[in-house]
Order: structure tokens, then C-alpha cells, then sequence
């Protein structure tokens, strides 16, 4: 079974409901969001709560969806389609296939699963016994308006949408998601202060809810384990989320030392604004290692 749909914002919410509605319906779905907002996650609890739940749930990536050479008309041959649905759909058969990113499918790849809708429909012999669940990182709509994708096949897809937003956008499910990968790993209910939990509602999470399952992460290597933490925690954590221990920078031979003087500067600058962090510098022949000092 999967991991619940955590969250308190109307958005997630709405989705937990529309979930519900829509898993006994055998049609085509379609998840949009950006990456790391969960959209598998939804994919897998429209399986769990469908009639198809006790089936196969297949994730297959579209960039490797019918690789073979496509070659003129064989690209449509009887041969060549019944192939596709044995590799593609035949292991998800009485489940669910989920294609992620489709927006990535190249014209010749979008030819033919649009081929293979039109036939599940026609033709008895290209039936296939299985739930089409597609995701995408980019709106299809506007990639059909731009010449990208196929409109006919987007209209196939997008029986049903769900729209997952990013975490800037539902800023009050940061501290249940934090809660919620704190307290299963270490066997309680995870606590936060007051203070940590308005610093986490400002933060910004540009990988979404994988920026808050590394955070968790290192809020249990900062506390040794413990799974309550405060502002002075938070931001040790925050620290080790946002920059690494040690990292290299090689400059081309061609910089001047005052080139190379003024590139340091940056970076410092920069890994302040991600968390307060100090840098040093080392140099070390053609290189220059910038490591965080201890005690930081």
C-alpha cells in the first residue's frame, strides 16, 4: 500500500476527495505538477482505491516507451503495435501503467501510443486490460498550443486531470510532511517548536517534498536521533540541506588571481544567502577546495 496523501491545505485536500471519486472510474487520468510534488505518489493511490488495486502497478518512464528504430510505415504495422502492447501494457495487465513525463515523448513516440489508444477502442486484438495513469511536469496544454505535443493524443490523455502544486503554493503542509517522515523512521510523534514551525512556512523548497524528506534526514543526524527541534536545530539542518560539507571548484588556468579572488566572493555570498554558512578557501595547485569551517 502506499504512504497517505499528506497535507491540510484545501489543495491537498480536494485531491484526497477527487482521488476517491474517481478510482472506481476506469478512465484515463492525468497528473500534472512540477517535480517532487508527489504526482507517483497520486498515481498510486488512484491503484489502491480502484477495483484494479490487487493488480500490478507499473511505472514505466515515456522517454523509454517504443525505442525500436522507427522505420517509414513500420512505424504502424500489425506487427509492430502488438509488440508495443505486449511490452508496454501486457505487464500491468488487470492493474494500472503509469507513463511519467509525458511531455517528453518525441513525435514519432507520440504517433504511436496515440495509434494504440485509437486500436484499444477499434479493434478487439489491441485491447489491452489496463488503467492509463500519465504524468507531466509542463502544462500539455500550452505544449499543444506551441506545436510540442499532439493535441488528439492530450485529449486522450486528459480524460480526468489533477493538478498537484508545489509546495510555495500550500505552504501549510511543510510541517505535517516533516512530521510525517520524522515520526514513522523514529517511532514517535515528531515535535516542533513554535518558532521553527513559522521559519519552515518561509522557507523555500524548490525540490518540493524532496527538499522536506532531506530535511528530515538531517534534522535526525543533527539531533542524534531525536525527533523534537527548535530554531537552533532548524537552522543546523537547513545548513547541511542547502550546501555540502566539501565541495571543489576548478578554475580555468586562464583567471587571474584577482578573477579567481572575485569568483570566491560569490560563491561566499551565495551560501550565506542559502543558510548563514562562512566559507574558506584552500588553494591547492590548479584548484581551489572550499570547505565549510568547523564549528559552523
Amino acid at each position: 500500500m502506499s504512504h497517505p496523501l499528506v497535507g491540510e491545505s484545501p489543495a491537498i485536500m480536494q485531491i484526497r476527495e477527487f482521488i476517491s471519486q474517481i478510482a472506481t472510474v476506469n478512465a484515463t487520468v492525468l497528473i500534472v505538477g512540477d517535480p517532487g510534488t508527489g504526482k507517483s505518489l497520486v498515481a498510486r493511490l488512484i491503484h489502491d482505491q480502484s477495483p484494479r488495486s490487487g493488480g500490478p502497478f507499473v511505472e514505466l518512464a515515456a522517454s523509454s516507451l517504443f525505442r525500436e528504430r522507427f522505420v517509414g510505415s513500420l512505424l504502424f504495422t500489425e506487427a509492430f503495435l502488438l509488440h508495443q502492447i505486449e511490452t508496454t501494457f501486457a505487464p500491468a495487465s488487470g492493474g494500472t501503467v503509469v507513463i511519467n513525463d509525458v511531455d517528453t515523448l518525441t513525435a514519432d513516440q507520440q504517433a504511436v501510443l496515440l495509434r494504440l489508444f485509437e486500436l484499444r477502442v477499434e479493434g478487439e486484438n489491441f485491447d489491452f486490460d489496463s488503467r492509463v495513469i500519465a504524468t507531466t511536469r509542463v502544462d500539455l496544454e500550452q505544449a499543444v498550443k506551441h506545436g510540442s505535443f499532439r493535441e488528439d493524443l492530450y485529449y486522450r490523455l486528459n480524460v480526468m486531470k489533477i493538478e498537484v502544486p508545489p509546495l510555495q503554493d500550500r505552504r501549510e503542509d511543510v510541517v505535517p510532511l516533516l512530521m510525517h517522515f520524522l515520526s514513522p523512521e523514529y517511532g514517535a510523534v515528531a515535535k516542533v517548536s513554535a518558532s521553527a514551525a513559522a521559519a519552515l512556512a518561509v522557507v523555500e523548497w524548490p525540490e518540493n517534498v524532496n527538499d522536506v524528506i532531506r530535511l528530515a534526514r538531517n534534522i535526525h543526524l543533527v539531533t542524534g536521533g531525536g525527533i523534537s527541534f527548535d530554531m537552533s536545530i532548524l537552522r543546523r539542518a537547513l545548513q547541511k540541506s542547502r550546501t555540502p560539507d566539501e565541495f571543489e571548484v576548478v578554475f580555468s588556468e586562464d583567471l587571474s588571481p584577482s578573477e579567481i579572488k572575485d569568483a570566491l566572493t560569490a560563491l561566499a555570498d551565495y551560501f550565506r544567502r542559502c543558510g548563514g554558512v562562512g566559507l574558506e578557501a584552500t588553494f591547492e595547485a590548479e584548484e581551489v577546495q572550499v570547505s565549510e569551517p568547523v564549528g559552523v
